[in-house]
């Protein structure tokens, strides 16, 4: 299957998924926007009170990356930025960062 290139239908399908989040990080002051899509690479940036909050890893990771790549065939990975364009790091990072000392 060749990489998908974002046609409105598929930004829409995008924005749909995108759309259930919204309502939990706007409460919070938080907000995530597709920026670029390529080669089947969603690039999701984050928003507002999503740069600080300390779960935002958690956010994307479990949910918004999650629920993209099971709901839209054409995303086949998504790539999480904060609004100046660092990368959020993975998962595997975010708790060697905030592991507990033994």
């Amino acid at each position: 299957m060749s990489p998908a290139a974002l046609t409105p239908e598929l930004a829409e399908r995008i924005e749909t998924v995108l759309a259930q989040f919204r309502p939990t990080l706007n409460f919070d002051g938080g907000d995530v926007k597709l920026t670029g899509f390529t080669d089947g690479t969603a690039e999701i940036t984050m928003m507002g009170a999503c740069i600080e909050c300390p779960v935002s890893v958690l956010t994307m990771s479990v949910g918004v990356k999650r629920l993209l790549l099971k709901e839209v065939p054409e995303v086949r990975e998504v790539r999480a930025l904060f609004a100046d364009g660092t990368p959020v790091p993975g998962m595997k990072a975010y708790m060697q960062r905030t592991a507990l000392p033994a």
